[in-house]
């Protein structure tokens, strides 16, 4: 069985909310399969800097997601001390 992302949020393209969601979902391992996406197995140095760009976007459109949830239920929010 595949995971799915919940259809509004999948707003953005390039997040992969699949694999930010998944209940098997691990920071080391994802972090380790951006950087073996980016990298030819056979170059002496290993780029860093596209990986890092990459989990730095994912953390600014969850964090905006989070706000923009947060923002449209206002009215849970206060009623369970606000936010």
């Amino acid at each position: 069985m595949s995971e799915r992302a919940p259809p509004d949020l999948i707003t953005d393209p390039y997040a992969d909310y699949v694999s930010l969601l998944a209940p098997t979902f691990t920071p080391a391992r994802h972090a380790n399969s951006l950087v073996l996406a980016t990298n030819d197995p056979s170059d002496k140095q290993t780029d860093l800097t596209s990986p890092l760009q990459r989990i730095r976007y994912d953390l600014e459109e969850v964090d905006r997601r989070i706000d923009q949830i947060v923002s449209s239920n206002l009215d849970v929010t206060d009623a369970l001390g606000g936010y």
